[in-house]
């Protein structure tokens, strides 16, 4: 008889065997060369003898090892879930791959998809809620980069459990799972993010602040209100200097490049004065410009595939214009929220920053006006006064 790790899981005969006590009585079964399911019993019963769950035998009935089709694991249904997504973008695959490569199959790749429990989901949730993972991050000090660990976001958090229940709800559907445990799962409470919209001020004077290499990217993402993953993905052929206008096709993400994020983000929009300068400037410093290669590079010349960069630069941007620390999709908030408090049309403006329903613009960016109506105030009160000593 060839003892296991543990004396409760042994190999007697080429067959592999539990034999555990609970609750005064003996419980002993064979599971042949299937060491796996042994394995993963001996475990439950352990469990539940510890919680005082199992008052006799008869639970061990519930504990058979399931066929060989019941029995594919997590890690298996998870390649079975991406080749039945391929109608999705190729942007969002990437993003469930990311998911379940960093997060999901270091908790849950080895099970058996039974033993995926809403008890072990609300365990990996709150392992996440509370202690987050480990970053790269750049010191101010003197910029070295060192790991950092950060708590991740509940957004962040419910974003990583989606792409959970869609595997599991896929997996109920290809029958390789009766009940999907992810539905007696509480997702994390999810404030909505206040937006830190800037005066066109303050806009002006952090695209002066900024390095040279991302300025031209930093005014265009500042009076188009596009996206930063639009931007990354511009190409010189979507430019028209005799029109003006500029043609919002793709988004670029993580390196791959795909239709934008909804229908209505593929749209046409007016080349503002600045934008066309910053624009007119690049061009004249590319010494080769290929209409199909990309408008914003990075340092060493290659299209940009991730926010490092653009963060770096804005960063560094707000610091040294003497400003409180922001995401850089606050130009896009900026954008839309001075052009509300200016009197533009709220389907202008929408069609501008590709919204669907003008009326999801006023509703997402009301509150931003308000936060600048003093400022804006100000400046009313200050044509009325000319206007008065015109009149006068």
């Amino acid at each position: 008889m060839k003892r296991g790790k543990r004396d409760n899981l042994f190999q007697r005969g080429g067959s592999w065997n539990v034999d555990i006590i609970i609750d005064g009585q003996r419980i002993r079964r064979s599971f042949g060369k299937d060491k796996r399911a042994a394995e993963a019993v001996l475990h439950d019963l352990e469990k539940k003898r510890t919680l005082g769950l199992l008052g006799c035998i008869d639970g061990i009935e519930s504990m058979k090892p399931r066929t060989k089709k019941q029995g594919i694991t997590f890690a298996e249904m998870c390649e079975k879930f991406i080749e039945l997504r391929q109608d999705c973008k190729q942007i969002t695959l990437s993003a469930y791959a990311r998911v379940i490569n960093r997060n999901l199959l270091p908790a849950f790749g080895k099970m058996r998809l039974d033993q995926v429990t809403h008890e072990g989901i609300s365990r990996f949730r709150a392992k996440l809620l509370a202690q987050g993972s480990s970053r790269r991050t750049r010191t101010e000090e003197d910029g070295r980069v060192k790991n950092e660990f950060k708590a991740l976001k509940p957004s962040t958090v419910n974003t990583m459990l989606g792409v959970l229940k869609n595997i599991l709800d896929e997996a109920v559907r290809t029958g390789d799972l009766e009940n999907n445990p992810f539905r007696r799962v509480r997702g994390s409470r999810v404030e909505r993010r206040e937006n830190k919209p800037l005066s066109l001020e303050q806009v002006h004077n952090i695209i002066e602040h900024c390095d040279e290499v991302f300025k031209p990217m930093l005014t265009f993402l500042a009076y188009t209100g596009c996206r930063p993953c639009e931007a990354y993905a511009l190409k010189w052929k979507q430019i028209d200097f005799d029109k003006g206008e500029i043609l919002i096709d793709s988004g670029r993400v993580y390196g791959i490049e795909g239709t934008p994020k909804t229908k209505a983000g593929r749209r046409i929009i007016p080349m503002l004065p600045p934008v066309r300068a910053a624009l007119r400037l690049l061009k004249e410093q590319r010494l080769v410009v290929e209409m199909g290669r990309h408008v914003f590079l990075t340092r060493k010349g290659q299209p940009i595939n991730e926010n490092t960069a653009l963060y770096r630069a804005w960063t560094s941007a707000l610091k040294n214009a003497g400003l409180p620390r922001r995401r850089p999709y606050e130009l896009r908030h900026s954008f839309a929220s001075n052009m509300l408090a200016a009197g533009m049309p709220i389907p202008f403006i929408s069609r501008m920053i590709g919204h669907a329903n003008p009326a999801t613009t006023f509703a997402y960016y009301a509150g931003d006006v308000e936060a600048l109506r003093p400022q804006y105030a100000s400046k009313m009160a200050d044509l009325l006064a000319e206007a008065s000593k015109s009149a006068g």
